[in-house]
């Protein structure tokens, strides 16, 4: 029994001495998958085709993103210690399945068993299952300033390609950056019509400008979470200024749906804390 103990404490101690690599890890990965997760940078293989047109669903893909996400969770889950050596005489947490862990398990096996084409239903679930990990990692493991300002980060670049789109009227294709080229004379490209001409919505670096509206609107409400917080009023008129405008130019109607709820919540909190601040 005391070789047991001793060899479990020596365990221990390895894993204390672990600890500050695995936090530094963990810090370098969540900022690199942050600013890589916008980007459509990927290795495909074409999948079946619906109506003449490649079927996106049906594409087996994997995302240069992956990369740094899959070290962000591993390295997280590592270092709350998670993989600590049980206590004499107690029970290893986690080591059983958990009842939402059995169903999620069992809705993932039938949904591929009952798939009619199996590789897109993998493919999802695959997608969901990642995503799901990093941002419950990102949740316990991150501040959420910290989380907020790396996603501002994150969409400027975007913001600013969206632009640059509408001044030039073109998309410029890059397989390293995973776009597309989009020409408003072009059939199927997300444009609109005024005065008799075609007017090119903004795409940023995403495959639609639904998208890039989505995240900006994500971005706006980082920034003023942030201004509210302390960033400096400067930054916060430039960046919003920005992402508000290119909002504009992406023409995305549940974009600016939400960013008006988005703006209703807000001056709701804001009203109330300051109310209770008056008290």
């Amino acid at each position: 029994m005391s070789n047991v103990v001793v060899l479990m404490t020596w365990n221990l101690e390895r894993w204390r001495a672990c600890m500050p690599w695995l936090d530094r890890a963990f810090e370098v990965f969540w900022r690199i998958a942050i600013i890589l997760l916008p980007w459509q940078t990927r290795w495909f293989q074409e999948g079946p085709v619906l109506g003449g047109y490649p079927w996106e669903g049906g594409r087996v893909s994997m995302y240069v993103s992956w990369v740094p996400i899959i070290a962000t969770v591993i390295f997280g889950y590592l270092r709350r210690g998670a993989w600590h050596a049980p206590v004499p005489g107690g029970h290893r947490g986690g080591s059983t399945p958990s009842t939402p862990t059995r169903i999620v398990l069992i809705l993932v096996i039938a949904s591929i068993f009952v798939s009619v084409y199996r590789p897109a239903t993998i493919q999802w679930w695959v997608e969901v299952l990642l995503l799901a990990s990093f941002v419950w990692t990102l949740v316990r493991e991150v501040h959420r300033d910290d989380l907020m300002r790396w996603i501002v980060y994150a969409i400027i670049p975007h913001a600013l390609l969206g632009v640059m789109q509408h001044l030039t009227q073109m998309v410029v294709g890059s397989k390293w950056l995973g776009m597309a080229s989009q020409n408003p004379l072009t059939p199927g490209v997300s444009i609109v019509e005024a005065a008799s001409r075609r007017w090119l919505r903004a795409y940023g670096g995403f495959p639609h400008p639904n998208i890039l509206g989505g995240w900006l609107v994500l971005g706006i409400g980082s920034v003023l979470s942030l201004g509210r917080a302390g960033l400096k009023p400067a930054p916060t008129c430039l960046i919003s200024g920005l992402f508000a405008g290119c909002l504009v130019l992406t023409f995305s109607r549940s974009a600016w749906l939400a960013l008006a709820a988005l703006m209703f919540v807000m001056t709701i909190a804001v009203f109330r804390s300051n109310q209770v601040g008056v008290r």
